[in-house]
């Protein structure tokens, strides 16, 4: 009996120093802790099937290994995301961002982006930016998609095309083309303006005020920009100004219909829907009809 005092007092002593000297929290709940060398002391914030993330006393971030408590990357970092992906972390690190892969802790793309930008036009890109130029960069490995190079305002618009697919609009230069959702060039950034994509996936663009049309599928112009206005192909034509006559005209640019007013009095002509295209008399206050 006289033996056991001493023994559970010291066992208390124990237990009391070896939480003294933890300051690695699990995250769920302040009174559990777990005993690793003083010098890593930190939070536990997010514990992946390898890795972890901790925060530091000093309320930076830093990367470890979850069975051996090997710290892999000190804490370093103002910022992380561990929801930006499946298989990146992004960090920030003296106003720069930068991924670490989820499952090995490395550091695989070192900061360098001024900011990451986030968009519902791709699935498994985002954009980022480096002093006000944009590029892509896949949100599974990292990789620059598109290198680094277009205007401020790009990867903003989308089209849709005529199978449902978003097509996201580029801009180099103030000049305009289009990307789709794997970040592929499909049209390139050399027009003024994308007005719209019509049936057959051709789209409407404009270049020094003029109007053409370009094939979505291969890139490829159709009809060079020649028209003082067009709108979009449907029902196999579209509606085009030519000097101030409107025509309808088909995909290899031939004239199918002459429509019986000019511009000075038919001030907008509409695509064919359901083999009717409305049309305006007027300018001001203009009175609707069919053709």
């Amino acid at each position: 009996m006289f033996n056991r005092r001493p023994k559970i007092i010291l066992l208390i002593i124990f237990l009391i120093i070896s939480v003294s000297i933890t300051k690695i929290s699990l995250g769920f709940s302040n009174k559990i802790y777990i005993i690793v060398e003083p010098k890593h002391e930190g939070e536990v914030v997010w514990m992946g099937s390898n890795i972890g993330i901790y925060r530091s006393n000093g309320n930076k971030y830093g990367v470890f290994d979850i069975k051996s408590f090997k710290i892999l990357i000190p804490a370093k970092y103002k910022e992380i995301n561990c929801s930006f992906s499946d298989n990146l972390i992004e960090v920030k690190y003296k106003d720069k961002y930068g991924f670490v892969d989820k499952k090995t802790g490395e550091e695989i793309v070192a900061p360098k982006y001024d900011y990451i930008d986030y968009s519902d036009n791709f699935e498994n890109l985002v954009p980022v930016i480096v002093n006000n130029k944009r590029g892509l960069v896949s949100k599974i490995t990292g990789r620059e998609v598109l290198p680094i190079k277009y205007d401020y305002d790009s990867f903003l618009g989308a089209f849709s095309d005529y199978n449902g697919s978003y097509l996201v609009e580029i801009k180099l230069n103030r000049k305009v083309g289009l990307v789709n959702k794997n970040g592929i060039e499909i049209i390139k950034p050399i027009y003024d303006e994308i007005r719209g994509i019509g049936e057959g996936d051709i789209a409407t663009v404009t270049v020094n005020g003029l109007f053409g049309f370009v094939d979505v599928k291969n890139g490829k112009t159709l009809i060079e920009p020649r028209y003082n206005y067009a709108g979009v192909f449907s029902e196999g034509s579209a509606p085009v100004v030519d000097g101030i006559s409107w025509f309808f005209i088909d995909k290899s640019g031939k004239v199918v219909i002459k429509l019986p007013y000019d511009r000075t009095l038919m001030g907008f002509v509409d695509s064919f829907h359901e083999g009717l295209a409305a049309f305006g008399i007027g300018w001001n206050n203009p009175k609707w009809g069919f053709y």
